[in-house]
């Protein structure tokens, strides 16, 4: 076997074209890897953890981590801050972050080791990581930081040495000194969407005024605002409009302190392996956790929000905001009831996310009608808002093809080789489409597309110029309103919201369901059997054809209109009088 250069970056002084070169991942690449490869004496490594026997594998160990992690936290980090919370504070506050920061431990190690084993390599190209620290400010930060070329190159850096690697170091001066900075996700906003966003901040800190310290709290629930201040009527309160106020942290990094903390750490390795994993822990927890965790609670009782809260409710505020997890976790020690609404797709259904954080350290979690195992489960319905009536589509519209975004690097397997696979059956699928619907189609990209790489719309424009793009701005409802029906090439949130709704849907991905949990693959089964579900794109494509110049005829079908019924009965449950049903349940759990 030929010997390389091992690659770990998209930045080119990284790259020698002198010397074969092996790319450790597509995250070395822009939008050009064939014209790199075809241009180099290259290759990239085999990706690591796709497999179904892998990622089974990973997960049930990630997972027995987790839990001697968070019981070892709870401990070290009560005597660091003087504090006595149990583990479910603990959880609440850092939970989300810590499982991520398994995966990516995991992930990297074993990409690496994989690597080292199947190739022979010569050499490894890193950046110097002087004066560069691994921990963020917060949870937001480390999951942007976890995509970072030079963060990436750091923590390589220093597995290298954790794992003693013996081999030859080219080592190349970086050129940003600084540690990794999340400057926020900022999205192009209409005008009127931003004068909407002032107004709101302007009569949420006015109706603060009339709050009471026991007032429900709701933030975030995804109903739409009407609805969620109807909720409040009917709960008996003033209605209010919570927002999180956003804060920066004064405090940094102190390794001295973190050494401490790491010598506290007592757990007893079943795989050596695997020590690295709590070696590492505090060179990449968050500062907001440790050195900024008193400025954090500081804020926490600056805030307006209700001081003996009856519930909290949120379907999406659970993971990245430290003022609510802060706030939260403290109120929920002290008696609050917390409440927790599903707000997507894969929740009940994915073996990859049983059970969430959020599931856990809730005292109920509303799911979309299904139950799984865990007494905080509580079958319900569709409490996020979709502005769409039920069958609301055009019989002779278009074809609205929406996209899945790139996913951050923060699994246990190879989150960009996985991507490029899908984007290439997306194209599968549209290239075996007949005249008449290729002509038709609406390509709805993620938004959050601009701030990936590479750059599906120049992808999607490279491979058809003649092809309408959406860049995901446009709402969504009036696409649906303008197709005679929707496709996903994945499994998500918007097929169990447009099942719902009864709108003609198809969708398709070809690892079957793999994925998919036991208790869920019947309901799966049914929406195959009937079409709606297909397990390869050209599959996808010859329905769509067979069934282009009547959709309803086959819509409305016997089987299918059964099998959607079945699916949807268990997860995507709609209520008539959601308002009311869901005040009912609250009052009732209050």
């Amino acid at each position: 076997m030929r010997s390389r250069h091992l690659v770990l970056s998209s930045n080119k002084r990284a790259w020698k074209s002198d010397t074969p070169i092996l790319f450790l991942g597509n995250w070395c690449f822009q939008n050009d890897k064939k014209k790199i490869l075809s241009s180099l004496d290259a290759i990239v490594a085999e990706p690591y953890g796709l497999s179904k026997k892998d990622k089974d594998r990973d997960f049930i160990k990630a997972k027995e981590i987790e839990e001697k992690l968070l019981e070892q936290l709870t401990l070290v980090l009560n005597e660091y801050h003087s504090t006595n919370f149990e583990k479910r504070y603990w959880q609440i506050l850092l939970g989300h972050w810590l499982r991520r920061y398994i995966n990516v431990m995991l992930n990297r190690k074993n990409t690496l080791e994989q690597c080292l084993k199947k190739y022979n390599v010569s050499m490894v190209s890193l950046f110097t990581d002087d004066n560069y620290e691994l921990a963020t400010d917060n949870t937001i930060s480390a999951l942007w930081a976890f995509n970072d070329d030079q963060w990436n190159n750091v923590l390589y850096k220093k597995l290298f040495k954790y794992l003693d690697i013996n081999i030859p170091i080219n080592f190349i001066p970086r050129d940003d000194k600084s540690s990794f900075a999340f400057k926020g996700l900022k999205y192009p906003k209409t005008s009127y969407k931003k004068m909407l966003s002032y107004i709101k901040i302007i009569i949420s800190k006015l109706l603060t005024i009339f709050s009471k310290k026991s007032d429900g709290f709701i933030i975030e629930s995804f109903m739409g605002l009407k609805n969620e201040l109807g909720l409040q009527l009917r709960l008996g309160q003033l209605p209010q409009i919570w927002r999180t106020e956003s804060f920066e942290l004064s405090k940094t990094y102190n390794s001295k302190h973190r050494n401490i903390l790491r010598k506290n750490i007592n757990i007893a390795f079943s795989d050596n392996s695997d020590e690295f994993i709590y070696d590492m822990l505090f060179q990449l927890m968050p500062i907001c956790f440790i050195e900024g965790y008193q400025e954090l609670n500081q804020n926490v009782m600056e805030l307006k929000w209700p001081k003996n809260p009856r519930f909290i409710f949120t379907c999406n505020s659970f993971d990245t905001d430290e003022l609510f997890k802060a706030w939260t976790a403290m109120k929920v020690i002290n008696g609050s009831k917390y409440i927790v609404g599903q707000h997507g797709a894969n929740y009940g259904t994915y073996s990859y996310m049983n059970p969430s954080v959020e599931e856990v350290t809730a005292d109920s979690f509303l799911t979309w009608g299904w139950e799984d195992g865990l007494i905080q489960h509580k079958p319900m319905f569709i409490t996020k808002k979709i502005n769409l009536k039920e069958k609301e589509y055009d019989s002779h519209g278009r074809l609205l093809f929406i996209q899945d975004m790139l996913y951050h690097r923060a699994d246990t397997w190879d989150r960009n080789a996985e991507h490029e696979i899908y984007f290439n059956q997306q194209k599968i699928f549209y290239n075996n489409l007949s005249i008449k619907p290729k002509e038709s189609v609406t390509l709805r990209l993620h938004s959050s597309y601009i701030l990936r790489n590479p750059n599906e719309k120049k992808l999607w424009l490279d491979h058809d110029k003649s092809v309408y793009v959406d860049n995901g701005n446009s709402p969504i409802e009036e696409l649906i309103k303008k197709s005679r029906i929707v496709v996903f090439s994945y499994d998500s949130t918007g097929m169990l919201e447009i099942l719902s709704k009864n709108i003609p849907v198809i969708a398709f991905w070809e690892n079957q369901l793999d994925c998919i949990r036991e208790s869920a693959k019947i309901y799966y089964e049914s929406l195959h059997k009937a079409k709606i579900i297909h397990f390869s794109p050209e599959s996808a494509a010859e329905q769509i054809n067979d069934i282009w110049e009547d959709i309803e005829s086959w819509w409305e079908s016997h089987e299918v209109q059964n099998a959607r019924k079945l699916f949807c009965n268990n997860y995507a449950k709609r209520s008539n009088k959601p308002v009311n049903d869901l005040s009912k349940y609250l009052l009732e759990k209050i």
